[in-house]
Parts: structure tokens; sequence; C-alpha cells
């Protein structure tokens, strides 16, 4: 029987699709829940995905993905300053 060791796992597939996931539950709860919450999670969501961009040398989708990342923390930012 064919086994999968922890050493045969790809961590950066799996980041990429938690991650994926995460963005959307994030989108989900900044509309409907709560605005920080919401952003905390997109910017998790969003360090969990850049490295499996970077590895696949997926630069329009890193570009993409830290300039989402900066608006984020900018209304953080924002955010805690007013």
């Amino acid at each position: 029987m064919n086994r999968i060791r922890l050493s045969q796992v790809d961590w950066h597939v799996v980041a990429r699709r938690i991650g994926n996931m995460s963005i959307v539950i994030g989108y989900f709860v900044l509309l409907n829940v709560d605005l920080t919450t919401g952003i905390l999670i997109r910017i998790g969501a969003n360090l969990l995905v850049l490295p499996w961009g970077i590895r696949a040398k997926m630069w329009d989708f890193v570009v993409l993905v830290s300039f989402l990342m900066s608006i984020e923390l900018h209304k953080l930012i924002v955010m805690f300053l007013l």
C-alpha cells in the first residue's frame, strides 16, 4: 500500500489551498460580519498564497496579491489611527 510521507507533501500547495479558501471566507466576513476581522483574515490568506506564487514564478499573480494586500494594510492602519 502506498502511503504519503510528510516529506512528499508540497506545503506550498497546501498553504495555497488554505489561503484561497480563506480569501473567500475573509471577503464574506469583511462584507457581512466585521471589517477588522475580515481584513485580518484576508491579509493572512494573502500571506499564505504568496510563497506558492513566488515559487511558481507567477509574477503577475504575486504583484496583484501584493497590491491588494497593501490596500488592506492601508485600510487597517487608517482604522487604527482614526
